[in-house]
């Protein structure tokens, strides 16, 4: 490969992908340089071969499409997506209010336009950034769920190998869902489990390399997805959101007396304490705000009061000594929340040995008695905690 052509390739990646791969490799003085000289600094700095370098960012674009196709869940999972016109060459939709249409899908005359609303295709589709938006693979996943599309028979364009294989995974989770609606399916406790006990903390240290090269995603993401897995191991029913504003998850609690819905936040740190918490003191009430609001006004009637709020804060911390690990403080209003070492189980199969737990509690106020008993626990396993206005002993 020409090294004008790697360069060209590196230029796809975005400027914080670059940098992970200089500090990676132990490069320096990069931090001031914008993404086309980054690029250029990465490709003729990076202390490795040719043909290594290029299937490593070959790897880290593939990374992208496969988030790509995580963010179509959000529209595809959710029933938002809407086929209005198909034929053999042509396939028109709407993704959440987004127009999409798709000319010659699988033919080397590709093409596709997604709606001048969305961002994603006018700065970074148009720029060569990215070959498509979330929205595109959104619709083509509706187009497989509806027998308009076999992929057996048909090749779909950027969407290939591991990305086709995540695609065909939320067609088969839709699948699963509109055919059994209430059942529990497809639960993984024992997998789960040693998944969180393995990488649930170092994740949430932001480990960059163990989440590309293992889970094929950001820290942050795959912490989420983590939490997530968490959750469902004591029976919530969730619904995950990738989208960057707003609740990471939504928890409803339906055996719980009274039953309540959550929502959650999922937050790594890079220094310590989340910054947000630290730098703006206000940030956790008007985060807790904007999420209840943003769900109370999707419920009607009685179940406007049972939407509850709790944060998951995962500090950057030191090696724990004994049983109990340190206490780490995170600035709420006028208050503190602690996060307090313990040993706990998840409740489903034993406690999980020598290994501390870490529960966090709330500033006052952020989550009400009542809706404290599935709190969430951090790096093993989540205990049970009691949230009132102090923190316990």
């Amino acid at each position: 490969m020409e090294k004008a052509d790697l360069l060209e390739m590196m230029k796809q990646l975005s400027s914080r992908e670059l940098k992970e791969l200089c500090k990676e490799h132990g490069l320096k003085g990069f931090s001031g340089l914008k993404h086309d000289a980054l690029a250029k600094f990465a490709c003729e700095n990076l202390p490795l071969p040719e043909e290594e370098l290029k299937q490593t960012v070959c790897c880290l674009l593939e990374d992208k499409l496969l988030c790509k196709v995580r963010d179509a869940g959000d529209y595809f999972l959710t029933k938002r997506v809407e086929i209005n016109y198909v034929d053999e060459e042509l396939a028109k939709g709407s993704v959440g209010g987004y127009s999409v249409t798709i000319n010659n899908l699988g033919s080397e005359n590709f093409s596709y336009i997604c709606d001048e609303k969305c961002q994603d295709f006018l700065y970074q589709v148009r720029k060569g950034r990215y070959p498509y938006c979330k929205h595109y693979p959104a619709l083509v996943a509706e187009l497989v769920l509806k027998g308009f599309l076999d992929p057996a028979k048909t090749r779909i364009n950027f969407i290939e190998g591991r990305v086709l294989k995540e695609l065909l995974s939320l067609v088969e989770q839709r699948r699963r869902e509109e055919e059994i609606a209430l059942e529990v399916s497809g639960r993984t406790i024992e997998e789960d489990l040693l998944m969180l006990q393995e990488d649930y903390l170092e994740i949430s240290r932001q480990n960059q390399s163990l989440a590309r090269s293992k889970y094929h995603d950001t820290a942050e993401n795959v912490f989420e997805m983590m939490t997530d897995r968490a959750f469902q191991l004591l029976d919530f029913d969730n619904i995950r959101r990738r989208k960057t504003q707003g609740w990471d998850l939504i928890l409803i609690a339906g055996r719980a007396t009274p039953p309540y819905i959550a929502v959650a936040e999922c937050k790594t740190a890079a220094g310590g304490v989340y910054s947000h918490v630290v730098k703006d003191e206000d940030y956790l009430v008007r985060l807790r705000s904007y999420c209840i609001e943003m769900v109370k006004n999707k419920l009607v009637g009685a179940y406007r009061d049972y939407v509850k709020y709790c944060l998951v804060v995962a500090p950057c911390l030191r090696p724990p000594s004994g049983g109990t690990g340190p206490q780490v403080q995170a600035a709420g209003r006028r208050d503190k929340a602690q996060l307090l070492a313990r040993r706990g189980d998840f409740g489903l199969g034993g406690a999980l040995p020598g290994k501390p737990h870490y529960s966090a509690n709330r500033p006052r106020g952020l989550l009400r008695q009542g809706a404290h008993h599935h709190e969430r626990g951090y790096r093993r396993g989540l205990q049970e905690v009691g949230c009132g206005d102090r923190c316990p002993d």
